[in-house]
């Protein structure tokens, strides 16, 4: 398992409503660096039904103690966390019954909602399903968010979970 923060912070897009969405991986997997991934988005595409990763302003990917590095194209490994992140509409959506979650902005009600997103990079194809944890106090509507994944990768399968958390806002 691994456990990730995001923090959000707004600003203008080229006249428009945006956000910082920054996602920090905290946990080192399988001797990877710890990852930082941060993306200028429109607020408008922060909504359920919008595939954030087609509307980015900027984004960037620093790994470990290396310098960050910009990231151009979303489809591939270099959107890493982000992809991961924000897959866009979900298949198979379902809503979860309202459960409380204490966050940053305080014990919340949560609507929920879970469904399945695939995708491949390279030799590898990723299976993941989704439970996320909504309220519209979170900036852009997510207080909580748990994937369980499966990669499969020369005839390997592995599997883990991630859990997100709203740690910021500012």
């Amino acid at each position: 398992a691994s456990e990730a923060d995001w923090a959000v912070d707004a600003v203008d897009v080229d006249g428009k409503s945006g956000r910082w969405l920054e996602i920090k991986q905290e946990i080192d997997v399988e001797g990877e660096p710890k990852h930082i991934a941060k993306a200028l988005i429109p607020s408008e595409r922060l909504k359920a039904g919008e595939s954030p990763l087609d509307h980015v302003a900027k984004a960037w990917l620093k790994k470990g103690d290396t310098e960050p590095k910009e990231i151009t194209d979303f489809k591939g490994d270099e959107a890493g966390l982000l992809r991961l992140c924000l897959p866009g509409a979900l298949k198979d959506a379902k809503k979860l019954p309202e459960e409380v979650i204490d966050s940053k902005l305080g014990k919340l009600e949560c609507a929920g909602h879970t469904g399945t997103s695939t995708f491949e990079t390279g030799d590898q194809k990723f299976e993941i399903t989704y439970e996320d944890r909504l309220h519209d106090k979170a900036p852009f509507g997510v207080v909580s968010s748990r994937m369980s994944f499966k990669v499969f990768r020369n005839g390997q399968e592995a599997t883990g979970t991630i859990t997100l958390r709203l740690v910021e806002v500012g």
